[in-house]
């Protein structure tokens, strides 16, 4: 009984390395001196150079908590504060350190998720939107998310070749004072097959267990180029949007830190086998 129980921890330390090894691309907490503009800052991993802020109006703050899903355990302070308060659209961006290419040779999965609120206060004004994209490094839109003019979520797709060109989808609106989690999925497909994308949308009162069976928004189109920026933005009378804990990976667990049911049950299953295994050498003992 003695010998399996080396070879049963053994396996469990196994299922614990997948778990915590996350293949996570790109993360940012934007953990930076509060109200200092965040131009030309360069934390966080998976990305190429600082941050480009352009004339200001968008640093990190702890005036505002974003509150976070139950199950859902990322950074909720401090976060990024975009000022537009009516003095025009606002944006800050970001160059990935790899590229990803859209059109991969085989489908494969990218996975994003980032805390969202704003505190506008009249939702009658046009501008407010405020938007997540997937840029090529020149700045040419492939793939965004957020809250378009009339206050819907949306996600939608821009081809490369006409940035009018866009598939878009809309689910309900948003209130001013919400707290979001947003999480979505890209399937990239070679040229000639579309690509998928899916979006999700948590408020603070929500409870996340795993990767929804039904996503919230879906579109597919047939895009090319490749994601070598991160664009967030807000349009001026979005008032002030806030931002954080930027995540982007290959699986749901990596972008919101709850593993996968199958790997759980698993590990679960090697523990007890470790617990049995104690026991039974306990009794060898005796």
């Amino acid at each position: 009984m003695m010998k399996n129980t080396p070879i049963t921890i053994t396996a469990l330390s196994c299922i614990l390395t997948m778990v915590s090894h996350a293949d996570l691309i790109v993360s940012e907490t934007f953990n930076y001196t509060i109200d200092e503009s965040v131009d030309g800052k360069n934390g966080g991993t998976g990305w190429s150079g600082a941050w480009n802020a352009g004339s200001g109006g968008v640093s990190p703050t702890t005036d505002y908590n974003i509150s976070a899903p139950t199950g859902y355990s990322g950074s909720s302070s401090p976060v990024l504060r975009i000022a537009s308060d009516g003095n025009g659209t606002l944006s800050v961006n970001r160059n990935l350190a790899t590229g990803i290419n859209m059109s991969p040779s085989s489908e494969t999965s990218l996975y994003f998720s980032f805390l969202w609120a704003r505190t506008d206060t009249n939702a009658t004004n046009g501008s407010e939107a405020a938007q997540f994209t997937f840029q090529t490094t020149s700045g040419t839109p492939l793939a965004k998310v957020g809250i378009n003019g009339n206050e819907q979520i949306f996600a939608g797709f821009d081809s490369t070749t006409s940035d009018a060109s866009q598939t878009l989808s809309v689910t309900n609106n948003t209130t001013t004072t919400g707290n979001y989690l947003l999480v979505g999925k890209i399937l990239l497909n070679q040229d000639g097959t579309d690509d998928e994308l899916y979006l999700s949308v948590f408020d603070s009162s929500a409870s996340i267990t795993g990767e929804p069976t039904s996503w919230d928004l879906s579109t597919a189109d047939d895009i090319s180029g490749t994601i070598g920026r991160i664009n967030l933005s807000s349009q001026r009378f979005a008032q002030s949007t806030y931002w954080d804990n930027i995540s982007i990976g290959t699986s749901f667990a990596d972008v919101t830190n709850i593993p996968e049911p199958s790997v759980f049950a698993l590990t679960m299953g090697v523990g007890a086998l470790c617990i049995m295994g104690s026991r039974r050498k306990r009794s060898y003992t005796e």
